[in-house]
């Protein structure tokens, strides 16, 4: 019920001559003639919380194939998990109905137009000239002139015009939906000679949100196990740090949350062009910040956004600067005032010539 793997039984097929040495002892002659063998992988939770795994050939246990594992090395993935059943249902499942109608629409289709482009002449059998009359219409060509009536040949039409639109229709309509359920971007288009940009981007964005839910449960079964993998095996190669069970949780941002911070950008958007034209002391209300960092924070860019502290010392370093320059401008006048002064005293002083 919640989610977790009790047991897996996988079968692989492999040629003889690429098995080990040690496992080509429980192969037969008759394994070398099919060119393939059947390998058995057996995983099962025990009590404990790990995993036992060991495989099999010919109903023989290989050796040294035993082993126990705390986190799963193998990834059962569900796209739809159904309470009661050991195995999750496949998005395709969800839709097979829709896809044998349209196998059997697709093959009524080819029929009636392979039927509607046979080209099949009657004569009436009393006709005059019955027998000559056929053989002059079979071998006649293509805007060739011939004597007869007119009501003694009829040419074959296929009738059925209107079950051929029907079954377009139905067609179409299966088709388009099977296309927006795998989120293709041409099935969400109106057909339409005003269809806006708008309309195809709320269209999406709808998909995207009504498999958001299906992401979020795969983030789990997915990234999340096989990110708990990697980290084992890092440690075991000494990369990482052994840290204590449950200190740290690594945590995937997909599914609901990815599709929350992408409309996050785009209502940033919308609020920013709100704001043209709108005069300064309502600006002044906004918090700039806080939309700077959700516009980064959705574009997964969150470093590149600087903390308040960050932006007071830079203000504060160029205040400070700007006051040493300005001293330093101050005391170079008072310099040159000086000096000017000392200069005509001394001019001053002097006896004239």
């Amino acid at each position: 019920m919640m989610g977790v793997v009790r047991e897996i039984i996988t079968e692989e097929h492999m040629s003889p001559e690429s098995l080990p040495d040690e496992i080509k002892g429980l192969v037969t002659a008759e394994d070398y003639s099919g060119d393939r063998v059947p390998v058995l992988t057996h995983t099962q939770l025990q009590d404990d919380g790990t995993y036992y795994v060991y495989q099999e050939v010919n109903k023989e246990r290989v050796p040294n194939s035993e082993g126990e594992y705390e986190v799963l090395p193998y990834n059962a993935l569900r796209w739809t998990s159904v309470i009661g059943e050991d195995y999750g249902r496949g998005k395709i499942e969800e839709h097979l109905p829709d896809f044998r109608a349209i196998d059997a629409l697709s093959k009524a289709l080819l029929d009636g137009s392979a039927m509607a482009s046979r080209n099949v002449t009657m004569v009436r059998p009393n006709a005059a000239g019955g027998l000559n009359l056929r053989r002059r219409i079979a071998t006649a060509n293509n805007g060739e002139i011939i004597v007869g009536n007119p009501e003694d040949v009829v040419m074959l039409q296929f009738q059925n015009t209107n079950g051929l639109q029907i079954s377009a229709q139905e067609l179409d309509r299966l088709t388009r939906e099977i296309g927006g359920a795998f989120m293709l971007g041409s099935a969400a288009t109106r057909d339409s000679e005003r269809t806006t940009a708008y309309e195809i981007q709320r269209n999406q964005q709808e998909l995207e949100a009504t498999l958001g839910g299906v992401y979020s449960q795969l983030n789990r079964a997915m990234q999340q196990r096989r990110l708990e993998r990697l980290i084992v095996q890092m440690q075991q190669n000494e990369q990482l740090p052994v840290w204590p069970k449950g200190l740290i949780e690594p945590t995937i941002l997909t599914g609901l949350e990815a599709l929350g911070r992408e409309s996050d950008v785009t209502r940033v958007q919308t609020a920013l062009q709100f704001l043209q034209g709108l005069p300064p002391e309502v600006l002044a209300y906004v918090k700039w910040d806080e939309l700077l960092y959700k516009v980064f924070y959705g574009l997964s860019l969150p470093d590149s956004v600087k903390t308040q502290q960050e932006v007071q010392e830079e203000q504060q370093q160029q205040q400070m600067m700007q006051a040493q320059n300005q001293a330093m401008a101050a005391g170079g006048q008072e310099l040159a005032t000086g000096a000017a002064q000392a200069m005509m005293s001394q001019a001053q002083a002097q006896p004239p010539t």
